[in-house]
């Protein structure tokens, strides 16, 4: 709506200013008396519980489910990492590469027993793995774990 003088509604071309226009809390939708704010005084100040105030912080120890179904563990505060990734790393003493997957040996991605991960050095390898499984060519008591070799190979 262009400039119009003497009416109380009028805003600029880009319509981000009109002086009727009523603002909200992006929290809980209550009306703010002024546009600077985008929160009002009571989500501010719980906002401002963070860390081990905050209702929603998880210990170090916790757990969560990703989309995906793997288990994410938090090992230190504000890190989260997966969980069979993590004790793998733990067990061979040394970081994972990029390029090396952590196979499931059942197939249930939340059992993460050491005896049940095996480690594929490429992607290519485990994708090859996964083709023979979904056309019934292996079965999945072909693998053994192999982090007792991973352990004492110093790659």
């Amino acid at each position: 709506m262009p400039f119009k003088k003497g009416k109380l509604n009028f805003s600029y071309k880009n319509g981000k200013y009109c002086k009727n226009k009523k603002y909200y809390c992006i929290n809980c939708n209550k009306q703010l008396s002024t546009p600077t704010v985008k929160r009002c005084r009571s989500c501010s100040e719980k906002r401002k519980n963070i860390g081990r105030k905050n209702g929603s912080y998880k210990k170090i120890g916790s757990f969560r489910i990703t989309t995906s179904g793997y288990k994410k563990i938090k090992y230190a505060d504000n890190y989260w990492r997966m969980e069979h990734r993590y004790k793998v790393e733990k067990y061979i003493n040394r970081k994972l590469r990029k390029e090396e997957i952590i196979h499931h040996i059942d197939g249930n991605k939340l059992n993460n027993k050491l005896n049940n991960l095996y480690i594929f050095p490429k992607k290519g390898l485990h994708s090859a793995f996964e083709f023979l499984l979904r056309y019934n060519i292996v079965s999945r008591t072909t693998l053994k774990s192999n982090l007792k070799k991973w352990k004492n190979d110093k790659k």
